[in-house]
C-alpha cells in the first residue's frame, strides 16, 4: 500500500513513506544563504 503525505499549505506533494529503487540521469541542489548568497547546482550524466 503505498502512503502519501500532504502538507497543509504546501499543495501536493508526492513524499514516498519507504525506498523507491529508481535510476536519474540528473539531480537538482539549491542553498539558500543569508544576505542573498543562494546557489543552485543541477548536474547531469551526458551518454
Amino acid at each position: 500500500m503505498k502512503r502519501r503525505i500532504v502538507i497543509t499549505g504546501m499543495g501536493n506533494m508526492n513524499i514516498p513513506a519507504e525506498k523507491v529503487n529508481k535510476s536519474f540521469d540528473a539531480f537538482l541542489s539549491n542553498s539558500f544563504g543569508f544576505g542573498g548568497t543562494n546557489s543552485t547546482l543541477i548536474v547531469k550524466n551526458i551518454k
